[in-house]
């Protein structure tokens, strides 16, 4: 959890506190939405059934082209990201936040280990990906033979989003207040940058993106994935498949609160 966050105990507080925030990094006023009554409830709650790592963000629309000079906007994404978009590969709208409020998770992703059998310290999701696995409903790698049955590792993004998510849906949320998913990757890349640059540096490993990635017919399902260290300054973005598990790709999941999610294009 962001210190900062911490004595926020009100919707107030917390509008307040974002409102500065994102002020300082866009250096100009923000307009920002109410944030529903129950986030912080949520918050609460969760942290009740040990999921501690879930910060409040407010992702205000915003767009973030190559040559975007925003003065928190420091550790930009890769000339190769940019460029796919450019090529029209990536899905949807890759430069623009979605807005809305959201819980994200702000677990410190570990780094790789030659076995593959790395995990999230105190892992929040550890249980459930046991249980998954456990109960068969999540494979495991027949070239992976040390991993633990409750790492959030060596799984697919089809996994992740047919699988995973639905689960922790079930476990955290009531009906009709949010959905779960991955961020995008300018998502990633903008919290990295207003926040949480352990997102990034000193890691060797990847998490999944939201955004669909593709390089013509016949490519197979693709996905954006990012968040290696080992890429120098700029916020590294990668492409994998959505099917194999592969023991450096791991999940962060961000739920966004209320039925209304605005994309400004």
């Amino acid at each position: 959890m962001l210190p900062e966050l911490k004595g926020i105990r009100t919707i107030r507080q917390l509008t307040e506190f974002t409102h500065t925030e994102l002020g300082a990094f866009f250096s100009k006023e923000v307009k920002i939405d109410p944030a529903p009554a129950s986030i912080l409830d949520m918050k609460a709650r969760w942290q009740d059934l040990g999921f501690v790592e879930f910060d409040p963000v407010f992702f205000n629309g915003a767009r973030f082209p190559s040559e975007a000079k925003y003065s928190g906007w420091k550790r930009k994404p890769n000339e190769w990201f940019y460029h796919q978009v450019r090529e029209a590969k990536v899905a949807g709208s890759p430069l623009v936040l979605r807005r809305g409020w959201a819980l994200v998770d702000t677990s410190t992703r570990p780094n790789y280990r030659t076995d593959g059998s790395q995990t999230f310290n105190d892992d929040q999701f550890s249980t459930i990906m046991t249980d998954l696995r456990v109960d068969k409903k999540v494979g495991i790698p027949i070239d992976n033979p040390d991993l633990k049955l409750n790492s959030r590792f060596a799984i697919s993004k089809d996994d992740v989003g047919e699988v995973i998510y639905p689960e922790i849906a079930r476990t955290l949320l009531r009906v009709g207040e949010g959905r779960v998913t991955n961020l995008k990757a300018i998502e990633f890349i903008f919290l990295r940058n207003l926040r949480y640059q352990h997102f990034v540096e000193g890691h060797d490993t990847w998490e999944f993106f939201d955004d669909s990635y593709s390089v013509g017919p016949g490519s197979g399902s693709l996905t954006l994935r990012g968040g290696n260290g080992e890429e120098g300054l700029s916020s590294a973005v990668d492409y994998c498949s959505t099917f194999n598990r592969l023991s450096r790709n791991c999940f962060r999941p961000v739920i966004f609160v209320g039925a209304h999610l605005a994309v400004i294009k």
